[in-house]
């Protein structure tokens, strides 16, 4: 074997070693190793190509696809208007982020990893202001950008993608990561929601867009987790709720933001906001939770 040879044979070796290392870091069930498995997590996650997320994204993508009917096309059309300040400034290598809709009893918004954002429709029947939305999209695009999904997924698949990278079958990782359907369980983690919460707010203000919206929303959200109408089933199911750092912490986090008073959401948007709301209209007050 030549010396170049054995050279990068040495250094790939040494690297899948690492990997392995890593992995079961990862594993390790100490409290004490949170910050490493976190850290490490992210360091993985930077050596898997993007076209992983980008198919696992799409598979996914696929089985939300399956709840849209009843959703007029313009619906989504106009959504993506709505959002489309925010598409121009969140960096998504070969990837262009999709903002549509799926019919759903439950406020909540849900993004895949290769830039699928899904608005659930009772989502868009509480909210009452486009900033709201905004805040929303800037949120979830958070959780693209950083590949929160894609370090949820390792986290699970620590032990097979392990061998993977021992074996170089690259483009099988998202058949290892069980492909999407590991995606429509999966739950960030409430430091993963702090980043996205956080960064969205960079977004919007990149966006010359005001980031009052968040504060609007988490108590919009507030209001629903109180309402003494929505059934027990609805909450223990209501993933935005129960995933996310408790409505209060977020809620004083928003009010501490700078506030944007020069800043206005732009007449394309707020007239994409009202279509929307003729097809989603806000239910009556005190009737919030049903």
């Amino acid at each position: 074997m030549a010396d170049s040879s054995v050279a990068s044979w040495a250094t790939m070796t040494n690297f899948k070693i690492t990997i392995v290392i890593a992995l079961a870091v990862m594993g390790a069930g100490c409290d004490t190793l949170s910050r490493v498995k976190d850290s490490t997590t992210r360091q993985v996650v930077d050596f898997i190509p993007r076209s992983v997320d980008k198919k696992i994204g799409e598979i996914a993508s696929m089985q939300a696809e399956a709840t849209m009917d009843g959703v007029p096309s313009a619906a989504h059309a106009y959504l993506g208007e709505l959002v489309q300040p925010l598409t121009n400034v969140a960096v998504l290598p070969g990837m262009k982020p999709t903002f549509r809709i799926v019919n759903s009893e439950l406020p909540n918004a849900f993004a895949y990893p290769d830039g699928s954002i899904f608005f659930t429709s009772k989502l868009l029947e509480i909210a009452e202001t486009p900033e709201e939305i905004l805040a929303v999209a800037g949120h979830e695009l958070a959780h693209v950008t950083q590949r929160h999904s894609m370090q949820q997924l390792v986290t699970r698949a620590t032990f097979t993608l392990a061998l993977n990278f021992i074996v170089g079958d690259v483009a099988g990782l998202a058949d290892l990561l069980n492909t999407g359907s590991s995606l429509l369980n999966l739950k960030f983690s409430r430091d993963h929601e702090r980043d996205a919460d956080a960064i969205g707010a960079i977004f919007l203000e990149k966006s010359q867009l005001p980031r009052q919206g968040a504060a609007l929303f988490f108590r919009r959200m507030k209001e629903f987790e109180d309402n003494k109408t929505a059934t027990k089933e609805t909450m223990k199911y209501l993933s935005f709720l129960t995933t996310h750092p408790a409505t209060e912490e977020r809620i004083a986090w928003a009010n501490n933001l700078p506030t944007d008073d020069n800043l206005k959401v732009p007449a394309a948007q707020k007239k994409a906001f009202t279509n929307l709301k003729k097809i989603f209209p806000t239910a009556p007050k005190g009737a919030v939770g049903k």
